[in-house]
């Protein structure tokens, strides 16, 4: 019977030392690698964390003229991945005009507020009325 009990109490502490080796607390500090905005979170402001990135998904249909234009970059808390880039949606062989989405992303690199702007126009046309405005405004944080 002691031998029993003894057994018992040594398999226990090595089940309890053992969880307590593995246990590790969870770490709070950590925030997605990336967000994705599109033009359904335009007005609604976005907390990041240094370092994180956001990219922008942006309908757009380059055979109407109309591009994305930056009017705010959200300088100096966000900067600027790269080129942005054009994804055509799916189409049948031979069809044109088809539209697709922009992508632009971006490193939140400093913590404070900024704004990404960008108005949807043909680039020629200044006088004309801009066919979509987007704004996302950003916090970010250290933590």
């Amino acid at each position: 019977m002691k031998a029993w009990i003894g057994l018992i109490a040594a398999g226990l502490v090595a089940v309890i030392f053992h969880g307590a080796g593995c246990a590790r607390p969870a770490r709070t500090d950590m925030a997605p690698a990336s967000v994705v905005l599109t033009e359904r979170q335009s007005g609604a402001r976005t907390k990041l964390v240094v370092g994180q990135e956001v990219e922008l998904r942006l309908d757009t249909n380059p055979s109407t003229g109309h591009s994305w234009l930056m009017l705010a970059s959200g300088s100096p808390v966000l900067v600027p991945l790269g080129e942005p880039h054009y994804e055509p949606a799916p189409a049948p062989e031979g069809f044109v005009g088809q539209g697709g989405v922009e992508h632009r992303r971006f490193r939140a690199a400093a913590p404070g507020e900024g704004m990404l702007r960008l108005e949807y126009r043909q680039p020629w046309a200044r006088e004309a009325p801009a066919a979509a405005l987007v704004e996302f405004p950003v916090e970010v944080r250290t933590r």
